[in-house]
């Protein structure tokens, strides 16, 4: 079987995913694979994030014509010549985003509905050779609004297919099924920078030729807050784990309400036959 190793942390750090605080595997040969795929699983998070982010922000105020565009990350945003309920962003050869991310090919994606802030509009994400930092990210995205929640904007997301890879070529492949209820922002869809909202859902993926998989449940809600320049500020994920060779079956993954706006979770790792647990601390994210 072939093992991601941790060269990978380094290219999360270049593709503006991942980076590790630590220079040394505390884990050694035990567990390298878990934790590899469950920073690999972030990365594909924190991607599928962004890539609601730009949508939602388009699509609260698009263009209103052909000739009309939106700066968005480096790029324009711009309305189809022959649709004018699809728009799309695209950042050509390479183009790098406010955020620090390094972004190439094409999002494209569609409208059903008079409004997206209209109840029940829905919207499909499609993604053209496209890559963050030289990572390859396909997959689709639906998404849905369901009105509001105590006045807060309600959507939920639906991930189909949605791949990355590490710097090495192993993929990750998850679905997912996943609820945004705004709690701040919802008065101003023009501006994004005071919007903060929850995210529950569950999500499954599979790596290494489907050799390992792993089922992801939102056990405390992801909060992410545009104050803050990462965007994920608390939650939790707790992770089932299966496959060929591993040392752990489960664990989970903290973003620490504790730290704030820090950009950092822990990962926690568990053999249930040995009542067993390593924690990795202090893992670094460059925002979501």
């Amino acid at each position: 079987m072939k093992k991601m190793n941790y060269k990978l942390f380094a290219a999360f750090a270049l593709a503006g995913a991942l980076v590790s605080c630590d220079e040394t595997n505390p884990l050694g040969e035990n567990g390298e694979v878990e934790a590899a795929l469950g920073e690999l699983y972030i990365t594909a998070e924190s991607a599928a994030s962004r890539l609601f982010g730009n949508v939602d922000f388009v699509l609260r105020n698009p263009p209103a014509s052909t000739s009309d565009s939106i700066a968005i990350n480096g790029a324009w945003a711009k309305m189809d010549p022959n649709n004018s309920n699809e728009y799309f962003i695209d950042y050509g050869n390479g183009t790098a985003g406010s955020d620090g991310v390094m972004r190439k090919g094409e999002i494209r994606f569609s409208l059903t509905g008079n409004s997206y802030l209209d109840q029940n509009a829905n919207v499909s994400v499609s993604l053209t050779d496209y890559e963050e930092g030289d990572m390859p990210i396909g997959g689709s995205i639906a998404i849905t609004n369901n009105g509001q929640t105590n006045g807060n904007d309600n959507f939920s997301f639906a991930v189909t297919n949605f791949t990355v890879e590490d710097a090495e070529g192993n993929p990750l492949s998850f679905n997912a099924t996943k609820d945004f209820v705004w709690e701040a922002g919802s008065a101003t869809p023009s501006d994004a920078s005071d919007d903060r909202y929850t995210i529950s859902g569950t999500s499954s993926g599979s790596s290494l030729g489907n050799t390992i998989s792993t089922t992801v449940d939102m056990t405390e809600k992801l909060v992410i807050d545009n104050t803050c320049s990462y965007r994920m500020v608390e939650g939790i994920l707790s992770l089932s784990l299966t496959g060929d060779s591993l040392v752990f079956d489960s664990g989970s993954i903290d973003f620490k309400s504790a730290d704030g706006c820090a950009g950092f979770f822990d990962i926690e790792l568990e053999n249930t036959a040995e009542s067993r647990v390593v924690t990795l601390t202090n893992r670094a994210f460059q925002g979501f």
